[in-house]
């Protein structure tokens, strides 16, 4: 498995670029594998939340360009690349269960697009951020395009794609591009962050995300499967365990945490 290695510990697989010889380049053969990755992940019986993080205080600088002259010297070449890249953006974007994305040094291009595509963004405080295709002569992808405009706005979107500026960790918190700033160390916020996860009901997390799922492809109302979906929770085994332990004022032990109900 080239450049990416897999953890598991404690309810989490911890999905690591690890490429340091590249500062955490991803190669297409890397995109290509993650879709496959992160059904393995899914299907695993043990996953309530997906980590995605760099190697050696580095989070990735983006696509590999070394591939660049080569691999999208022509226009069906780019094409097909561009199809593959895209199908790894969607594949993460649409992975049923609790997403972070850990951010350390440079979080550049087409990583900080995959990053986009998890739920949660925590960065260290040495994080700096860019998205540089003008300083290529290049386009960010439109589905990338997308997911940025919906973090940020239009007009800081459009501040970053056509200047390529980097930004800290401060200014990406204060436009919305990341949610957290981890102090005093990154994995003591991760830490945090996990572990609140990980106490909450995971069928409520994976209901929620469908939900997100489908405001983000314009169902804006109500429908039979979101309906469904809301009062098939009040029959669940989660929320009565939820609400015993609400009345009797202990930490609920859901039921969903080892064995959701699907």
């Amino acid at each position: 498995m080239t450049g990416w290695r897999i953890e598991r510990m404690h309810g989490v697989a911890r999905l690591s670029i690890d490429r340091p010889q590249t500062r955490g380049a991803i190669s297409l053969a890397m995109w290509a594998q993650l879709p496959g990755l992160l059904q393995e992940i899914i299907h695993d019986g043990h996953t309530r939340a997906l980590l995605l993080r760099g190697t050696g205080g580095t989070f990735s600088s983006g696509a590999d360009i070394e591939e660049f002259r080569t691999a999208f010297a022509t226009e069906a070449a780019a094409l097909h690349n561009l199809a593959v890249m895209q199908a790894a953006m969607a594949a993460m974007a649409a992975f049923p269960m609790p997403s972070v994305a850990a951010l350390e040094g440079p979080a550049m291009g087409a990583a900080l697009a995959l990053a986009a595509c998890c739920d949660l963004r925590i960065a260290a405080a040495n994080t700096l951020l860019a998205i540089t295709p003008a300083k290529l002569g290049l386009l960010y992808a439109h589905g990338d395009v997308a997911r940025l405009e919906a973090l940020i706005g239009p007009a800081k979107a459009k501040l970053l794609l056509f200047t390529g500026r980097v930004i800290d960790a401060p200014t990406a918190l204060a436009w919305g591009l990341i949610d957290e700033i981890a102090g005093p160390t990154l994995d003591a916020g991760l830490q945090r962050l996990l572990d609140a996860v990980l106490a909450g009901a995971a069928n409520t997390q994976i209901g929620q995300k469908r939900m997100f799922e489908l405001l983000a492809g314009g169902q804006r109302t109500e429908s039979d499967e979101t309906r469904a979906l809301f009062a098939k929770a009040f029959q669940g085994r989660d929320f009565q365990e939820g609400y015993q332990a609400f009345k009797a004022k202990r930490a609920p032990r859901f039921p969903s945490n080892t064995a959701p109900d699907g």
